[in-house]
């Protein structure tokens, strides 16, 4: 419960980060290398919270609809009209799924240990 409101008051602040963009850009005083540096700081963050709220947030999404696209692919050999790259492309999927998974675990694993 705690981390669904967490992640909620995330939305939230990116909601906000992009919102205030605009405004804090029209009141930065300097010239353009003001507004380059400001956007230098800036973009880690708001990668940062896009990453964590939106990425990690749809990524089992893309993950359950990977599982129904390589049964098709399996299943319907008579739609592969362009040779034999069917196993192709179910290796290439099954790789990049181990992959994936491994990348998506070290990186949890990572952002709870710092």
């Amino acid at each position: 419960m705690l981390q669904g409101k967490r992640h909620a008051l995330g939305i939230a602040e990116m909601v906000y980060y992009l919102s205030m963009l605009p405004k804090a850009v029209a009141a930065i005083e300097g010239g353009c290398g003001d507004v380059a540096y400001f956007f230098a700081r800036g973009v880690p963050i708001a990668y940062k919270m896009f990453a964590i709220h939106i990425v990690m947030s749809t990524y089992w999404l893309f993950s359950a609809a990977n599982g129904p696209l390589v049964w098709w692919v399996w299943h319907h050999p008579e739609e592969n009209t362009v040779g034999d790259w069917r196993w192709f492309w179910i290796y290439l999927n099954l790789y990049s799924a181990i992959f994936s998974t491994c990348m998506f675990m070290g990186m949890n694993v990572l952002n709870i240990t710092l």
